[in-house]
């Protein structure tokens, strides 16, 4: 611990390293970094182009960013004596972080902020000299490994190391299991995780993921066992908390939350992850966009039965009946925030879930997910003489049922361009 003195059990980030991407202003906080052209050398410019790769590096929120800072230093000073441990695990990073879009030559530049993350630590006592020096040797060596592992692992997919926090058997074939990355593995709602396990090197499968990591550093990971599936059996029967898992590069195409037309999620049976992490999203854009608008008296928030702003109380309808037709007709639009999590304060689509049923007792409760104005029909997807020719589409399933479900989805008028089907097994 001496390397970096008492700052390191208490460990608060500038708010320019905290807050939104700068757009090509000058970062907020800046009192609290002054001088870094006097440490890194790098012009006002450079040090807003380094502050928003370190924002990629780490995850959304504020408070978990912090937390994950806290620890890799604590770590590097921990292990900073046996630089083979501390090369290999740089090695690992630097083909994530340039996945993420960080050139490794940048992470030098990087490492040095961090210096300034430690000096803005009042009352902590300032860093010496020569632990600011040993920092920036630090920095330097990291960004060097780093580069090499970049360079080594040419031939070889990107990967995320990622540690067990969690595991959850759901049923007796499937399991939930919360994992923890280092960097943020990027995984917008639908796409689908590549896991691999050290019992069986060489061999990955592909997983649903029920969240969005970026946000926390936290990829929650949806394993339902298929015939002829060692890895999965793998996951589920014999993982435990603390064992390393790798990720690889997801695969699949999102859920069109960018759409702004009405939006059906269809999810099979074990497919109810990325539905999961969709409705997570709009819900947090939602929140977001309720929380940047003034506050507006409703002459029906008090009345009984209404919602509440900001609660989600999702509707329950059976196909065809008239209330999801009333939800679904033309010009009904639910109150809430463009799905790309920006905020903008424009009215969201209409969202319509097929959620299966056993779902509800195995896996998930929606009513602790779905945003409010969402349409949950509890029950499979069937051709009941609908229109759907407006709506984006996702569907989740195994191929068999995906194949059914596109069927159906076409019958109903749903052109080809507006649907999205991910499949495992």
């Amino acid at each position: 611990m001496a390397l970096i003195g008492p700052n390191t059990g208490r460990l608060d980030l500038p708010a320019a390293l905290l807050g939104p991407a700068t757009g090509g202003t000058d970062p907020p906080g800046r009192a609290a970094v002054r001088g870094w052209e006097a440490v890194t050398g790098l012009a006002a410019p450079a040090q807003r182009h380094a502050i928003d790769d370190l924002r990629v590096l780490l995850p959304a929120d504020a408070a978990v960013r912090r937390e994950v800072v806290r620890e890799a230093v604590t770590w590097l000073a921990t292990n900073l004596g046996d630089p083979r441990l501390v090369a290999a695990r740089c090695a690992e990073l630097g083909p994530a972080a340039a996945a993420l879009g960080v050139p490794p030559q940048r992470l030098e530049a990087l490492a040095i902020l961090l210096v300034d993350a430690l000096r803005a630590n009042p009352p902590a006592p300032p860093l010496r000299a020569d632990e600011e020096a040993a920092l920036r040797d630090a920095g330097r060596l990291i960004a060097r490994w780093a580069e090499a592992g970049v360079d080594a692992a040419g031939h070889e997919p990107v990967r995320w190391s990622a540690t067990v926090t969690a595991h959850d058997r759901r049923r007796a074939d499937m399991a939930v299991l919360t994992l923890r990355t280092y960097l943020p593995y990027p995984c917008p709602p639908g796409l689908r995780a590549v896991a691999g396990v050290a019992a069986l090197p060489g061999r990955a499968r592909e997983c649903w993921v029920g969240n969005r990591p970026a946000v926390d550093g936290v990829v929650e990971v949806h394993v339902a066992l298929h015939r002829d599936d060692p890895v999965g059996a793998e996951l589920v029967e014999r993982t435990t908390v603390g064992d390393r898992i790798d990720l690889y590069r997801p695969t699949g195409s999102a859920v069109p939350l960018d759409d702004d037309a009405p939006l059906l999620l269809i999810a099979d049976r074990d497919a109810v992850g990325p539905i999961r992490a969709a409705l997570v999203a709009l819900r947090a854009a939602r929140t977001a966009t309720a929380a940047a608008r003034p506050a507006a008296a409703s002459p029906d928030a008090a009345r009984p039965g209404t919602a509440r702003p900001g609660g989600a109380e999702p509707t329950t309808a059976r196909p065809g009946s008239a209330q999801a037709s009333a939800a679904n007709g033309p010009g009904h639009r639910a109150a809430g925030a463009g799905r790309d999590g920006s905020g903008a304060a424009r009215q969201a689509p209409d969202v319509t879930v097929f959620w299966p049923a056993p779902v509800e007792r195995d896996v998930y409760r929606l009513a602790d997910l779905a945003p409010e104005g969402t349409v949950v029909i509890r029950d499979r997807f069937a051709d009941d003489g609908r229109d759907w020719s407006g709506h984006a589409v996702f569907v989740a399933g195994t191929t068999a049922a995906n194949t059914a479900v596109t069927a159906r989805l076409r019958a109903a008028g749903v052109a080809p361009e507006r649907l999205v089907v991910a499949g495992i097994g």
